[in-house]
């Protein structure tokens, strides 16, 4: 199922703070029927292999999603999302192939179908970025073994 993350405007979500609709409990069930389901996953599964405390794991990514829904930091943790996938081989097709479906699946399988579209259209939006980012990436891979390391360089005014 496809769903309309066109129906929420960036703006009109950075201004709601979902946490009192979508709570720490929601979240944590999400969050936890996930990375089980990962766990056992044989795509999504190789690049979380690095994961040796997954009651961490998921406190941690329970924590990004309270943040990212608007609810206040309550953990002293850095994200680098970017960084974070591009080290465990994150790719396009991986994310939208096997994680996206997954998390979606487990996403409408828990909450309502009104809370289940916000936190989705949110998911989707962090996998743009992501796919963006891959895509940026690969153009400087590609200009870099080609030798096109001027490209790279800030112009001078």
């Amino acid at each position: 199922m496809r769903w309309n993350t066109s129906c929420i405007s960036n703006a009109q979500f950075l201004g709601m703070n979902m946490t009192q609709e979508i709570t720490k409990a929601h979240i944590e069930q999400v969050v936890h029927a996930f990375y089980t389901k990962v766990q056992q996953d044989a795509h999504l599964s190789k690049p979380f292999a690095h994961v040796t405390d997954w009651v961490r794991h998921e406190q941690i990514l329970s924590h990004f999603w309270w943040m990212n829904l608007g609810g206040e930091r309550y953990l002293n943790h850095r994200y680098d999302v970017t960084g974070k996938h591009r080290a465990h081989g994150f790719t396009p097709e991986l994310l939208n192939g096997h994680w996206l479906p997954l998390f979606e699946q487990v996403v409408v399988a828990t909450l309502p179908a009104d809370l289940a579209q916000v936190w989705l259209a949110s998911a989707h939006r962090i996998g743009r970025s992501l796919t963006l980012m891959y895509e940026q990436q690969q153009l400087r891979n590609a200009h870099d073994a080609q030798g096109f390391h001027e490209l790279r360089k800030p112009l001078a005014f």
